[in-house]
């Protein structure tokens, strides 16, 4: 298998192992970060393995927004890593517009690293575009080089005042919620993407050096379950068999 992944324990975090992609180095997948109330520090998560998955499953206080179970299982592929997830609503209401917050960390890896975005890519109608390529709606807090990206036909409430006006937005919306970062000198491009998404981030700080796909899960009616299905890709030809890689996986036309 050219993948392993190795949980951190107490954490909902994985580290990913690849020699044949990225030698001795590796990624950190935050897994669900801070999802409805659980925070990656969380000691609710029990990590499980066997001879062909790693994954958790954890129950949710509902001291936010209400009880889930949500249940993750992360298995190698020949290309990458399959997030398989579930969530099952345990409260007595419906629990709207719920997402995931996956987080793919390359700060462990040098040769994707960047402070301006020249590394980072996103698809619109015109296939891949450098963020550096696209517009940016600078925030008090742009500082901390973080961009939020839209899907069209998608756009958020609280682009003024909310959490993408504060951190920084692109206004021109992507055809997919489709994130990828680049290592110019090897080709190799790893991007990111769920089979429902709408919205997804980078972060170029030393502490990250993210891309995000946010899952979309919707509204969950009690005691209904939704699966969602992602996948990390990693395409060392570069972006365009990247981008053929989801197409294959999620079947696009």
């Amino acid at each position: 298998m050219e993948f392993r992944i190795d949980p951190c324990e107490g954490m909902s975090r994985v580290r990913i192992f690849s020699e044949k992609y990225l030698g001795e180095q590796f990624l950190e997948l935050d897994c669900f970060e801070n999802f409805l109330e659980i925070k990656t520090e969380s000691e609710l998560w029990q990590w499980n393995r066997n001879q062909e998955a790693v994954g958790y499953t954890v129950n949710t206080s509902g001291a936010k927004r209400g009880k889930v179970t949500l249940s993750v299982r992360l298995c190698p592929a020949p290309d990458g890593i399959v997030l398989d997830t579930a969530v099952t609503n345990r409260d007595t209401h419906i629990i709207d517009d719920i997402k995931y917050n996956t987080c793919l960390k390359f700060k462990h890896v040098p040769a994707f690293k960047d402070y301006d975005g020249k590394n980072v890519f996103v698809w619109t109608d015109e296939g891949w575009l450098s963020i550096l390529d696209l517009p940016c709606r600078v925030a008090a807090r742009r500082w901390r080089r973080m961009q939020n990206y839209f899907v069209k036909d998608h756009e958020p409430d609280g682009l003024d005042n909310g959490f993408m006006g504060h951190w920084g937005f692109c206004p021109r919306p992507l055809a997919k919620a489709f994130i990828a970062k680049l290592a110019p000198e090897s080709g190799l491009a790893i991007g990111l993407l769920w089979d429902r998404a709408f919205y997804c981030r980078n972060n170029m700080n030393d502490s990250h050096h993210c891309i995000h796909s946010q899952g979309q899960i919707d509204d969950l009616l009690p005691g209904d379950t939704r699966k969602r299905r992602g996948k990390i890709f990693f395409a060392p030809d570069g972006l365009d068999a990247l981008y053929e890689q989801a197409a294959a996986f999620f079947g696009w036309a």
